[in-house]
């Protein structure tokens, strides 16, 4: 039952708490961070040797898409945070809550990360990375800054996505919502294509928040899907579409990984982005329409651990390699890539135990929706 706050007057009552986690919804982040760890360390075999040659030869082409798994990142966050942003749209502290709880998530670890940066003397740019405005600041630079904050650029796009979509929701009409998140969508290729193709700054088509929204949308369209009465009859009628078009869409998605798997490849900059996109989000409708009480099979509970703890994962695994770097256990081969998913996994335990977990659940009970 809803409890009414005496403190803030009789008519303003304290919306439920929130659902508890997905295992399911861990698990596509688990998957997500699993692919970025791929794409970052592995490095089973020497390359300079037979075996080495043979086994890239093999396994290499099918990890070649393995960047994408931030496209996958983008999906799911848009899904999670326009569904709560829908959810609680009429609260009175709407915009104080969803930012409270916002920077109580985002902020320690990513000041955890500048700090280390800055005493290492890797920090570029500190205003930008300060503003959540290095996306725009790695397009003019060819490493995209220092390997210690380089994966910090998506965080950026996220951040500034943040600042859009609350405003959408709260003060456009509901009915409204999926054709400006389609057209949203739509925008991102058109902007890929003038900045690449016209402009031929590819980094900055890789980068730039107008050119990566198509994800992050196409997870807002399918969280107000979720939640339309006449939309959720639609997807429930038609339930038996979504395997088809994951398949095509997965035709698809090989296509671009035997033809065109680098990022600054035509077709993957100017329309593979949100096919790759599409996909992830069909694959997501997927698993949002399983049962809560379906149980993830015991041995992918692996992955809902690594979805879990994603966040320490993505912005600590590059500044451990450094740092084994520059212990000089730099080494390539199968025993380098253990010991750099040892000390990630233990730093990411130590971080959700020791820092995340209190702090997120300190921001539930501080940041509440409450609507009149």
């Amino acid at each position: 039952m809803r409890q009414q706050d005496q403190s803030n007057g009789p008519l303003m009552t304290e919306r439920p708490r929130a659902e508890p986690r997905s295992d399911h919804l861990d698990a596509v982040r688990g998957v997500a961070i699993s692919m970025i760890l791929v794409r970052h360390l592995w490095d089973p075999f020497p390359g300079d040797t037979r075996l080495g040659l043979l086994i890239a030869q093999l396994i290499d082409p099918l990890m070649s898409l393995s960047w994408t798994g931030v496209d996958l990142f983008f999906v799911l966050s848009g899904y999670l945070i326009a569904g709560s942003l829908i959810d609680n749209r009429d609260a009175s502290n709407y915009f104080p809550v969803f930012y409270g709880r916002r920077t109580v998530r985002i902020l320690p670890l990513y000041i955890i990360l500048l700090a280390a940066a800055a005493a290492s003397g890797t920090l570029l740019q500190p205003l930008a990375h300060l503003t959540f405005t290095q996306n725009y600041a790695f397009a003019s630079q060819p490493e995209w800054g220092t390997l210690m904050t380089r994966v910090t650029w998506s965080l950026a796009v996220e951040e500034q996505f943040y600042l859009i979509l609350p405003l959408i929701v709260r003060f456009m009409d509901r009915r409204y919502l999926p054709y400006i998140f389609c057209a949203m969508i739509a925008i991102a290729p058109v902007s890929r294509l003038l900045i690449g193709g016209i402009l031929g700054n590819i980094d900055a088509a890789y980068l730039f928040l107008p050119c990566r929204m198509d994800g992050l949308f196409m997870g807002a369209l399918l969280a107000w899907a979720m939640r339309d009465q006449r939309a959720g009859h639609w997807l429930h009628d038609r339930s038996n579409l979504l395997i088809p078009a994951a398949m095509i869409l997965a035709v698809g998605y090989c296509g671009l990984l035997v033809f065109s798997p680098d990022q600054r490849d035509t077709p993957m900059w100017s329309l593979g982005f949100t096919w790759c996109s599409g996909f992830y989000a069909t694959l997501l409708a997927l698993v949002v329409r399983l049962p809560r009480a379906a149980v993830v099979p015991g041995p992918l509970r692996v992955l809902c651990w690594l979805g879990v703890r994603a966040y320490a994962i993505y912005l600590f695994h590059l500044p451990i390699v450094l740092a084994l770097k520059r212990s000089g256990l730099s080494e390539h081969g199968l025993r380098n890539s253990a010991l750099t998913m040892i000390l990630v996994a233990i730093a990411a335990y130590l971080s959700w135990q020791l820092l995340e977990a209190p702090l997120i659940e300190w921001g539930r009970i501080r940041f509440r929706y409450r609507s009149r």
